[in-house]
């Protein structure tokens, strides 16, 4: 056990034992239970401290085909350093329906890693929003994954224009599907959401009551109204900052009605929640500047020891017991003895449950550290500058200089604001920088109605004292890992002594490989040596004595997390509100204060360098230019990462159309005649169409029972009928599905588009469409008007707004061998290098980068100065700085 864990138990223990003396009318028994489940807060905490990642980005918005740029941090929060657990970090980029597009595993060192992501393969322009969590956060609740959403705005239309950016809004008819969670909480023109402080109220005991005023959308919304008591007694009350109010209110056996107003006159009335009849009320007081006060008051029926405990990153700073004789009680926690940021208020009961919770704020105490940042000349096209930046000795820090004429979107928060603040909050925080730019009542108070309505519990002290089951599902990966477990494909084999053996291949030649025998349940693990990019993999299994026998190989990979919902805030658009200033201000940075092994048994594979090819070089070509498919699209599916997760899971493969009608809820019909379509035939050639002409022979496969047999007439080529009245429409129109960039059919066409509206068709499939899953590449889905057009020529079709869907398949798919399974293994994502002109050695030209320097690592030297240089674009007059990071004791530190 560390030091640090030592004095922090021996804290709690000291406070626990002092405070026994108070405890009175619950007995003896209680007590020690109450601090028996005190401690065993801290041991929890010690067992299973948590992680906290944030990214710093090179800016605070993008425009297709640039590169984001980012740089990692994870703390451990227990004791508020860079996290030495954890060596993977996750980085996703979502789309605006919540689909993950791209994944970057960025490796850790000592909690600090970096990378990228090219911008230049998304449909469209939209709100993206990026996350990273490690696998170890996951056991517990998501949302605690970083999360922020940045505006990706259309290229602009000249090269260096970024005066106005344009961003994709799609209409009624082109909405988007979406995979995030929905928000469950039915909204009407005016809403209020009402927060008993602690949680509760009951009824004679006078608590606080904030509230929360938002529109349809969810926004806030400033109001004045009227709280009406029983007896008809009238209270004035109004918000007080960004929808957000509170006022005092004594509970009686009929509840308080509220009366507000809305922008068009009409009055709206909202109940508050009912009282508890008997109970305990929790009061905070966080406005004063040197302490926290906590008022506790109970009804006379309500006699049992409580524990009041002061929790904050997991560790126990504060207890106190609460005799069941005391029915009001007062304590007090100095803020100096308190680390900043959220800390947990809980009243607990002896059997474990929580009388009442509460969060409150403290602002990091000590000043400000001030930096300076100097600039040697001064701005010129082309030109040469050097920034020189004075901080904390020895602090790493990433430094992004950009163009301020090509800021966009302003700012979302930094390092301290997340690791202080909004990482311990639910929901979007509007503005967080601003509880953390001054100390003052005004700012405290709207700190602590903040924590009142927006407070959330991050550590569940249920869970931590032992009444609430932890499950510990994912490990910390302290490195790159396979894991996984067999399915059988018959039932009597066994799962347990199988032999399963893994080989990677990369295109260099490079190989790895290693053997693992199953144990009784059929997992197995191999821990991999560090690596990157995408490798080749096979896996094999057999018998112990090395006969292949047929096994479902999984592989636990697949653990990202559900979207979340989206705050109609995040997306606000706020164009050029970055800060402006020249390069000669000065400017501050702000320095602000701040494993377990792997339970399965691991093979190490080795890696090694050979010369030749990879066996399955052709296993995933790129046959067809799949941009064609991209081009106005505006959802792409990855058909072949789908199905690889359907491996994962021990799954059988689907069916292609079936998936794909359960992937995207906007296609409806029938899938039973979409799949491998295989009329029979009487074939006839058209020679001045180019196109076949045939009777469908055998009517009944595609016709209702009301039609006649044979009445049902079609053009068909080789075996796909190029127009069927039935099949999958989307969103009620028909499909014109394009098969590797060649015409395929038309499914659910009008019934007055027959045989002779087919005017030509310029490119012909005479392949099959994938009929399981794992034979398509991909899917790409266009409700443009015109694209269509460039495949075939259809009459009278235009005015049913047709969609066209573009697939990709696999020409050739290798047959399966027993006891084989070919998928991919992805190392750590290559950290690229940020590129930068050098115009001492060549010449200057039209250069529009609007990021002119960005290092995800410096680190000031021993005297707590580095120096930047860096290089004009062609027209940058004045430069926006962003710079954010941590001391070697832990403190965010974020320019200011």
């Amino acid at each position: 056990m560390s030091r640090v864990y030592i004095k922090v138990l021996a804290v709690a223990l000291f406070l626990a034992a002092a405070s026994a003396g108070r405890a009175s009318g619950g007995g003896a028994g209680l007590a020690d239970s109450l601090r028996g489940r005190v401690g065993n807060i801290g041991v929890f905490n010690r067992l299973f401290p948590q992680e906290k990642a944030y990214l710093h980005f090179d800016n605070t918005g993008y425009f297709r085909g640039e590169t984001m740029w980012f740089s990692a941090y994870v703390v451990r929060t227990d004791r508020g350093l860079l996290s030495d657990m954890s060596r993977v970090l996750y980085v996703e980029l979502l789309d605006p329906t919540g689909e993950v597009i791209e994944t970057r595993k960025v490796r850790l060192d000592g909690g600090r890693g970096s990378g990228s992501i090219k911008l230049d393969r998304l449909l469209t322009s939209g709100f993206y929003e990026v996350r990273a969590y490690t696998r170890y956060m996951l056991n517990w609740d998501s949302g605690w994954a970083f999360s922020r959403v940045l505006p990706v705005f259309d290229a602009p239309k000249e090269p260096g224009d970024y005066g106005h950016p344009s961003i994709a809004v799609p209409d009624h008819r082109k909405r988007l599907p979406s995979v995030r969670q929905e928000d469950s909480v039915g909204r009407s023109a005016l809403n209020v959401d009402f927060y008993p402080e602690g949680g509760r109220l009951v009824a004679g005991l006078g608590s606080r009551v904030a509230f929360a005023v938002t529109d349809g959308s969810g926004r806030p919304i400033d109001a004045v109204g009227t709280l009406v008591l029983p007896g008809g007694r009238h209270v004035s009350v109004h918000t007080l900052r960004e929808g957000r109010g509170v006022f005092d209110y004594t509970p009686s056996a009929e509840p308080a009605t509220l009366l507000l107003t809305d922008g068009k006159g009409a009055r709206h009335r909202f109940t508050l929640p009912a009282a508890d009849a008997e109970g305990c009320v929790m009061s905070v007081d966080a406005v004063d500047s040197d302490y926290v006060y906590v008022d506790i008051r109970r009804t006379s029926g309500f006699a049992v020891p409580l524990a009041l405990v002061l929790v904050n990153g997991g560790n126990v700073e504060g207890n106190d017991i609460i005799g069941g004789g005391e029915q009001a009680a007062r304590r007090r926690f100095p803020k100096a003895d308190m680390s900043p940021g959220v800390s947990q208020l809980a009243l607990l009961r002896p059997d474990g449950r929580i009388v009442a919770e509460r969060m409150v704020f403290v602002h990091p105490r000590g000043g400000v550290d001030t930096v300076s940042v100097n600039a040697v000349g001064a701005l010129s096209p082309c030109g040469k500058l050097r920034l020189e930046a004075r901080t904390v000795p020895g602090t790493t820090f990433s430094v992004s200089v950009r163009d301020a004429a090509g800021d966009v979107n302003g700012s979302a928060g930094d390092a301290a604001t997340w690791l202080l603040l909004t990482s311990d909050l639910r929901g979007y925080i509007h503005r967080p920088e601003y509880y953390l730019e001054s100390d003052d009542e005004a700012h405290r108070r709207a700190a602590d109605l903040l924590m009142m309505v927006q407070g959330w519990r991050r550590y569940d002290i249920s869970q931590m004292d032992g009444t609430a089951r932890f499950e510990r599902r994912h490990p910390i990966e302290d490195g790159l890992y396979l894991y996984g477990g067999l399915h059988r494909v018959k039932r009597k084999d066994p799962l347990g002594g199988v032999r399963l053996t893994a080989t990677l291949y990369k295109r260099d030649g490079s190989n790895m490989g290693g053997v693992a025998v199953t144990d009784s349940a059929g997992r197995y693990a191999f821990r991999l040596p560090d690596c990157e990019g995408e490798w080749a993999m096979l896996l094999n299994t057999a018998t112990s004595k090395g006969k292949p026998r047929d096994y479902r190989v999984a592989i636990d990979r697949n653990f990202s997390p559900a979207a979340r919902a989206l705050s109609p805030q995040e997306m606000d658009r706020h164009e050029h509100v970055g800060r402006r200033p020249n390069v000669q201000a000065v400017r501050d940075f702000r320095i602000l204060a701040g494993g377990l092994s792997i339970d399965e048994r691991v093979h190490t594979l080795k890696e090694v360098k050979v010369k030749g090819r990879r066996p399955f070089d052709n296993a995933r070509p790129a046959w067809e230019n799949q941009q064609r498919g991209a081009f106005k699209s505006y959802l792409r599916y990855d058909c072949d990462k789908a199905a690889d997760e359907i491996y994962d899971r021990g799954e059988e493969t689907p069916e292609f159309m079936a998936w794909l009608a359960g992937k995207n809820s906007f296609f409806s019909g029938s899938t039973d005649y979409m799949d491998g379509l295989k009329p029979e035939l009487e074939a006839d050639f058209d020679e001045q169409n180019k196109i076949g002409v045939s009777l469908v022979t055998n009517a009944k496969v595609y016709v209702s029972a009301e039609q006649e047999r044979g009445s049902y007439d079609e053009r068909a080529i080789g075996h796909v009928l190029n127009l069927q009245n039935i099949g999958l429409s989307y969103k009620n129109r028909p499909v014109v599905w394009i098969l590797n960039n060649n015409f395929y059919c038309i499914s659910s066409a009008p019934a007055s588009i027959s045989l002779r509206d087919i005017r030509h068709i310029f490119y012909c499939s005479s392949e099959m469409m994938p009929y399981y899953l794992d034979e398509a590449m991909s899917v790409f889905i266009s409700e443009d008007d015109d694209i269509w057009k460039h495949y075939v020529r259809v009459s009278g079709l235009e005015g049913y707004s047709p969609v066209t869907v573009f697939v990709y398949s696999h020409h050739v798919f290798p047959q399966g061998a027993t006891g084989l399974r070919r998928t991919f293994y992805e190392g750590y994502s290559r950290v690229e290098t940020f590129s930068m002109p050098d115009y001492s050695v060549m010449p200057k030209e039209a250069d529009h980068r609007r990021t002119l320097y960005w290092n995800p690592d410096v680190k000031a030297d021993s005297r707590g100065r580095a120096t930047i240089e860096l290089y004009n674009n062609s027209s940058c007059r004045s430069i926006v700085v962003s710079a954010e990071g941590m001391t070697p004791d832990g403190r965010a530190v974020v320019y200011k």
